[in-house]
């Protein structure tokens, strides 16, 4: 079996990670509670239609840095009419 070269750091940077979150009195697992929680909810099917809207085609920026891979923190803005606000607040 082939370990990947950092695979033993990442191993520590958890441990130290996992002390340093007990040291704070933080939570290091999730609860059995929380666990169960996850299990009973139900996975999205991205390929059904949603009745969600589609945001993909407005202008947007991004506060991220221009190497980031995630991109969670986005704004956008457009003018709505009437119509389009009433319909989004449903």
């Amino acid at each position: 079996m082939v370990t990947h070269p950092d695979a033993r750091r990442k191993g520590v940077l958890e441990q130290i990670a996992r002390r340093a979150m007990q040291a704070c009195g933080f939570l290091a697992d999730f609860s059995t509670d929380v666990l169960r929680e996850l299990e009973a909810v139900q996975q999205i099917d991205r390929v059904a239609k949603s009745p969600g809207i589609d945001l993909r085609h407005p202008l947007w920026v991004s506060i991220d840095n221009d190497d980031s891979l995630d991109l969670d923190q986005l704004t956008v803005a457009e003018v709505l009419t009437d119509t389009q606000v009433n319909r989004r607040a449903v």
